[in-house]
């Protein structure tokens, strides 16, 4: 995985990142958060359209959310 540092925070996040509105079927989910993680994605975009993918993304990091970026948007 390449990475990239952040001019304003020095956080290095991966080239590839994550995006979470496709995670609906749990099971699924959880492993390909998991696998991608596993991969060296850092980086998660929680745009998502259901509310499940939060629950499924935090079960998917847990022990490892010291390692992931999470992008969340409010409004």
């Amino acid at each position: 995985m390449e990475y990239r540092t952040l001019p304003h925070g020095g956080e290095r996040i991966g080239v590839i990142g994550l995006g979470s509105s496709a995670l609906t079927e749990r099971a699924e989910a959880e492993k390909t958060v998991r696998t991608a993680l596993d991969l060296g994605v850092n980086y998660i975009d929680m745009a998502a359209a259901e509310a499940e993918a939060f629950a499924v993304c935090g079960r998917a990091i847990a022990g490892r959310r010291d390692k992931v970026y999470l992008q969340l948007h409010f409004g």
